[in-house]
């Protein structure tokens, strides 16, 4: 469904106010393509995902309950058109499509309008306020995203609103200026770079800049948009003004959530809502880790979503494609064009718009021959959040299994099985715990430890997430440069205490002396060799249970970080060891190893148990042959 299937679409006449006189203007009727993208994604006509099935029909119920003079929204049909014309009054600024249908000015597809039309149409009544206060706009690479939240930011800086402040949140300048740059581009025309190619827009640029500029009395820099018409302005915030505060937004611009601060994040949160109409709108890609600030926010968007909670002031439109189309479709799609062509159209509303098939088409077969690459593909062209190839356990089914009011204080007295990843004495250590929780079911929780000193907090992609864990109490660190083993040892000595621990399990780096302590405490323990022999099994179990929901677990952000890495690759004789999906990452899988080991020793024992419970049948074979003496 494309823009153009609505060339032929009667105009929207409406009366709007323009410098304090009425007058009777024409507009595309936009809420009428928004409502028609709605219906034909929930009739099936639109390749869509679950998510935005279910996204459409809830516009659409909301539609319909606007229209009842009862509830306390309406739908007002003038902010959409003047949001959406304002948007296709904006020109192009990159290369692209529009370089060969001969428009310079932005055209807001079908997937847009309704986007836009539910974040602007839907109204308070008595105040007219916005009713949508947060939007979590999810989307593949390439569908345009930075790009119209640099439209959104301008749009509300020149709102009726006293003073409105736009704040563009991200981890960096660099990321902030993925919407900060189109947003003085826009403003202040095309400043040629030596050297720099060209821009082919630039005479369009410059001018509709001289007309906003003029109009909204706009001055610009590089650090600040300012509207002299009422005062606003846009800035960026990152993480160097994490401890800023005193912002009181209109509206707030989250760039790539994935990769944010959580403490920049609950700032700009904890200042927001006092503005009218204040609107927070959050755009991200899938992440690498299928935890943390937008896995949360995420999560939030799907329980909305899925009619778990009732939230109209909250707007989600995930673009993906679904658990099972994962399963069924994309094996196929290696070799299958057209099954390719179908879940990429799913999971990327500008399909052939700002994204090349035949392009995409050639980056897949890449992928397909380079694992990383093909993690890498899925996460950022199909928006599959911490896919690894060959994953043991699906970010959507270990999500599905967690529990948040788990404790272990639950399970008093329970037999349990304990097991260290030690592997690393600068970085992480994991105790993992498998309790068995009835005869079906089992329970997995796992304790975190890592040296103050240690060189990832200084990480460049993962040292905020483990400042971030440390904070709210995930991982706890220890004294010096190195993991303190004596409070592991004090750690597992007090779960003895708690549970009927049967067995610790440690892996073979660093644990000899470990397990020698152990054994002289009377607490029994072993050495865990990491290989095909001791892995299968228990990794088979734990890969089983989990889309039957027989493996429950607490959500630990750091636990669920792990499992999203660990890969199984099956070996010639059909075992399987778990390993990093890339060798070379510095992602982590020992919480995933921990909770592995242990069910290894759970499963060893019941092993045992079984074989004495069952007497050797050669020992009464039958009948004894009489003596021949």
């Amino acid at each position: 469904m494309r823009r153009a299937d609505f060339a032929d679409l009667a105009p929207l006449r409406l009366d709007v106010l323009i410098d304090g006189k009425t007058e009777t203007r024409e507009f595309v009727d936009f809420p009428a393509i928004g409502r028609a993208y709605c219906e034909r994604v929930v009739s099936g006509e639109e390749p869509a995902g679950d998510e935005i099935i279910r996204a459409c029909r809830r516009t659409l119920t909301m539609l319909d309950r606007a229209e009842d003079p009862r509830e306390p929204f309406y739908f007002s049909a003038a902010h959409v058109c003047d949001f959406c014309a304002f948007f296709e009054l904006m020109p192009h600024i990159e290369s692209g499509e529009w370089e060969y249908t001969g428009n310079p000015f932005q055209v807001l597809e079908p997937h847009m309008i309704w986007e836009f039309m539910h974040i602007n149409g839907f109204r308070r009544r008595g105040t007219h306020e916005r009713l949508t206060s947060r939007a979590w706009i999810e989307e593949p690479r390439k569908n345009a995203k930075s790009g119209r939240a640099a439209i959104v930011a301008l749009y509300e800086v020149i709102s009726d609103s006293l003073s409105p402040q736009v704040l563009i949140g991200a981890a960096t300048e660099k990321q902030a200026d993925r919407v900060y740059d189109p947003c003085l581009t826009l403003t202040a025309g095309v400043q040629q770079k030596d050297g720099g190619e060209p821009n082919p827009n630039t005479v369009v640029i410059n001018t509709r800049a001289a007309h906003l500029r003029e109009r909204y009395r706009l001055e610009t820099s590089s650090s600040r948009i300012a509207c002299g018409r009422n005062g606003g302005f846009i800035t960026r915030v990152n993480s160097i003004g994490e401890r800023n505060d005193g912002w009181n937004p209109r509206c707030i611009i989250m760039e790539e959530v994935h990769a944010q601060s959580r403490a920049i994040y609950e700032v700009l949160r904890s200042a927001f809502g006092a503005k009218p109409s204040a609107l927070m709108y959050m755009i991200s890609t899938a992440g690498r880790v299928a935890a943390g600030l937008a896995w949360d926010i995420r999560r939030e968007a799907l329980e909305i979503l899925n009619g778990h909670v009732a939230n109209d002031t909250y707007f989600a439109a995930i673009y993906t494609i679904s658990d099972q189309q994962e399963k069924e479709l994309l094996p196929k799609a290696g070799t299958d064009q057209e099954v390719f062509r179908q879940l990429m159209m799913i999971a990327n509303p500008m399909w052939g718009v700002s994204i090349d098939p035949i392009k995409i088409w050639d980056i897949w077969q890449e992928a397909l021959r380079q694992p990383h690459m093909r993690s890498e593909f899925l996460r950022t062209r199909l928006n599959l959040w911490g896919r690894a190839a060959n994953a043991i356990i699906t970010a959507s089914d270990w999500d599905a299994c967690r529990n948040p009011d788990l404790r272990l204080e639950e399970f008093e007295g329970e037999r349990a099985w304990l097991a260290l990843d030690l592997a690393s004495r600068n970085d992480m250590a994991a105790l993992g715990v498998v309790i068995e929780y009835s005869r079906e079911k089992i329970a997995v929780f796992c304790e975190y430890f890592i040296p103050e000193l240690s060189p990832y907090f200084e990480h460049p992609r993962l040292g905020n997430l483990y400042k971030g864990w440390v904070d709210n109490g995930f991982i706890l660190p220890t004294g010096g440069g190195l993991v303190d083993f004596d409070t592991i040892e004090d750690r597992v000595v007090q779960l003895k205490d708690l549970l009927d621990v049967q067995l610790v399990v440690c892996d073979n780096y660093q644990a000899n002396q470990m397990v020698g302590r152990f054994l002289k405490q009377g607490i029994p323990a072993v050495v865990f060799q990491k290989n095909e022999a001791n892995c299968t099994a228990a990794t088979e179990d734990l890969s089983a249970r989990a889309p039957v929901r027989q493996l429950l677990h607490n959500g630990h952000p750091v636990l669920a970080w792990n499992v999203s890495n660990a890969v199984g690759w099956r070996r010639v004789g059909g075992g399987i060891v778990p390993k990093k999906h890339d060798e070379q990452s510095d992602d982590k899988i020992d919480g995933f190893d921990a909770i592995m080991m242990g069910n290894a020793g759970r499963l060893h024992l019941k092993d045992q148990q079984r074989k004495e419970d069952q007497p050797n049948v050669y020992a009464k074979r039958g009948a004894r042959l009489p003596s021949k003496r």
